[in-house]
C-alpha cells in the first residue's frame, strides 16, 4: 500500500496548509494507485495537538508517530506508536519487537526530525 504522508515532508500549524499537503500527497498517491488512501504517517514522527481532529474531518482513519511501542485499543487511532526498522535493527531486536517483549525494555524517545514543523508566515 501507498499510504499518505505530506507531500514536502513538512507538517503545519495552519488547518488550510496541513490540508492542502494532505491533497497534494493524496492526488500524487492516487494517480498511480487505484484506491484513496486512508491511513497517515507523520513525517519524522511530528505532529500536533489539533491533527486528529483535522485528520478525522478530511476521512484519514489512522495515523501513525515514531513512538515507539506497540498499538493496542487504547490508543488513539492518530497517535499511534510503531516500530522503527531499518539497518542499526540487529535480528534480536526485531525479533523482540515481533513477540511484544521489546515493550518492556527501556528505551530513548525519538526526537521530532528537525526542520519537520514548516512554520507557516502570513500571507
Amino acid at each position: 500500500d501507498l499510504l499518505l504522508h505530506t507531500h514536502r515532508h513538512r507538517v503545519h500549524r495552519s488547518r488550510e496548509r496541513m490540508l492542502q499537503e494532505l491533497i497534494d500527497n493524496r492526488n500524487a498517491i492516487e494517480r498511480v494507485v487505484p484506491r484513496r488512501p486512508t491511513h497517515f504517517c507523520y513525517p519524522g514522527g511530528h505532529w500536533l495537538p489539533e491533527f486528529p481532529t483535522w485528520f478525522q474531518e478530511f476521512g484519514i482513519e489512522s495515523a501513525t508517530t515514531c513512538r515507539q511501542a506497540l498499538a493496542s485499543s487504547r490508543c488513539n487511532r492518530f497517535l499511534l506508536p510503531r516500530f522503527l526498522d531499518g539497518p542499526g535493527i540487529s535480528i534480536e531486536e526485531f525479533s523482540a519487537w515481533l513477540s511484544g517483549l521489546a515493550q518492556f525494555v527501556p528505551r530513548k524517545d525519538y526526537p521530532f526530525a528537525e526542520g519537520q514543523l514548516a512554520e507557516d508566515l502570513p500571507h
